[in-house]
This record gives structure tokens, C-alpha cells and sequence, in this order.
């Protein structure tokens, strides 16, 4: 099973913004691949809720890795699990950049449990729609951030 998620443009360093389609093949048989990443995902979560509790930004933030990591793991990819994990030192330094925007972990985190509650219904479109809004508004987040931290620099 094939799953396009589309975002329309992601920030770089290089570009103010590229177009960058990812694709997600999720493994076959899906609904076997589906409950290990369900269970994955609901594991990360609860534990992401603990850590929210508790204002253990650091622990927090270690979960929102394994998140993310659970997707390209289940992703079937390797040429895409491979990109992301030759990043994932700077994605992670990012991911602690943006927390410390107004409401980004509240937002993210709300996408996180709508992304694993779709998961669990085994619903593709709505995933396809959830990762699309999610890489969307982060780019968002990331160039207003980019452009604080420009700010503050002078």
C-alpha cells in the first residue's frame, strides 16, 4: 500500500522553502504492520502524557523523537528511513528549538494523539491528511523561528 504525503513547502537553510513530496509505503499486509505501529504509537503517547505532567520538557521531547522515529520505522522505505536518520541529530535540535515557541508542543503533541487514534482506526486518508498538516505547520513554525532567532541576532 502506497501513501503520498505532500507538503507544499519545507524550510531550509539553503532555500527559503522546497517543494517536498514524501512518500510513505506502508509494509504489507498493512493490518499487521498496523498493530505494531498502534501499539508503538500508543506506548510513546501515554508516555508523552507522563512527561507533559510532570513539565519534564527533556523527556518529553526524547518521546517526540521515538514518535516520529515509529512512523518512518513502519514506513516500509528504506531509502526514506535512511534520510531521515542521517538528519535526525538536527531534526531533534529543531524539534528542542521549536518547543520553546508559544502552544508548539501543545499543537504538536494534540497532533500526535489525533495521528495515533487514526492509526488505530487503520485510517489512511485521514493519516495522509494528519502528517500533511503536521509537516505544514511545523514548517510554519520552524520559519517563524528561523526568523526570531534572525531578529535577535542584531
Amino acid at each position: 500500500m502506497v501513501l503520498w504525503v505532500k507538503s507544499p513547502r519545507v524550510a531550509s537553510s539553503d532555500c527559503a522553502s522546497n517543494p517536498m513530496p514524501i512518500l510513505i509505503r506502508l509494509k504489507a499486509p498493512y493490518k499487521e504492520t498496523r498493530r505494531g505501529w498502534q501499539k508503538n504509537m500508543d506506548r510513546v503517547v501515554q508516555k508523552m502524557v507522563a512527561k507533559k505532567a510532570v513539565d519534564d520538557e527533556d523527556a518529553y521531547i526524547a518521546l517526540d523523537n521515538e514518535f516520529h522515529h515509529l512512523v518512518f520505522e513502519h514506513a516500509g522505505n528504506d531509502y526514506l528511513t535512511a534520510s531521515y536518520t542521517r538528519y535526525v541529530g538536527k531534526i531533534a535540535a529543531l524539534r528542542k528549538l521549536l518547543s520553546q515557541l508559544p502552544k508548539h508542543t501543545d499543537l504538536s503533541f494534540d497532533e500526535h494523539q489525533c495521528l495515533a487514534e487514526a492509526v488505530r482506526k487503520g485510517d489512511l486518508t485521514e493519516i495522509k491528511a494528519l502528517l500533511a498538516e503536521h509537516i505544514d505547520r511545523t514548517r510554519k513554525a520552524y520559519k517563524t523561528a528561523t526568523g526570531l532567532l534572525q531578529k535577535s541576532d542584531h
